[in-house]
């Protein structure tokens, strides 16, 4: 259990959490800014399993000139009978960041409910996500609010790349992806096979709303919606 702690000047790690079960880390502080390591990150967490609950942390990250990552999840396994749980967390990364920037990073992780987050990015760094999904799946991501204000080359709100369903598709409703960036996209889906995606709002001030891969981008919710056949009710 971490509970309730506010964790600064940290230079690779803010909180480490690895090969755990039953993890509780909740209503903690981290604030991250330079001078960092090449990449750091402010919550990590690997084989997290068995129910794992990160809920209500706060994620400050400013001034950063390194390749940052708000809260990273890797290979953490629960069950549809236990999901893990992500939930109400804030990550706050508004004021001078001049590297790259992940908000909430989930790789291989399966039988979560990320939802109820609250994500804001911005960077003038080459790469910017708020919040990237890849590999895993059975994850449902409900309620969250994620913008982005990157001028980044890469700015992507939210980052769907998933080839398998074999935990369940990656669930995707009633969240909020807005870039208003640099012609930036609100959502990127690698391959719509392997989502669900619905009541959701999306919102750029750039030329593409939704990008399906690297060769169709979407200006519209329409084009993606007749091409696709998702986010029918968004």
């Amino acid at each position: 259990v971490e509970d309730s702690n506010t964790v600064t000047r940290a230079y690779y790690y803010n909180i480490y959490i690895g090969n755990t079960e039953n993890t509780q880390v909740t209503k903690n502080t981290v604030n991250i800014c330079a001078p960092r390591n090449s990449s750091s990150y402010g919550i990590y967490s690997t084989s997290s399993d068995s129910a794992y609950q990160y809920t209500g942390n706060i994620v400050n990250i400013t001034n950063t000139t390194t390749t940052v990552y708000g809260m990273y999840f890797t290979g953490c396994a629960a069950s549809e009978q236990n999901r893990g749980r992500i939930d109400g967390n804030k990550i706050i990364a508004l004021t001078g960041n001049t590297g790259s920037l992940y908000g909430l990073y989930q790789t291989s992780s399966v039988l979560n409910n990320t939802m109820n987050n609250v994500i804001v990015v911005s960077t003038t760094g080459s790469t910017s996500y708020g919040l990237y999904s890849t590999s895993g799946g059975g994850v449902k991501y409900y309620n969250n609010s994620v913008r982005s204000q990157s001028s980044s080359n890469t700015d992507r709100t939210a980052y769907f790349s998933h080839t398998s369903s074999a935990n369940g598709v990656t669930d995707i409703r009633n969240n909020i992806f807005s870039n208003e960036g640099d012609d930036g996209v609100a959502m990127y889906v690698a391959n719509p096979n392997f989502i669900y995606s619905d009541y959701n709002m999306f919102y750029t001030t750039g030329s593409t709303l939704i990008q399906w891969g690297t060769a169709n981008e979407f200006a519209t919710l329409q084009e993606w919606r007749d091409t696709a056949y998702w986010d029918i009710n968004s």
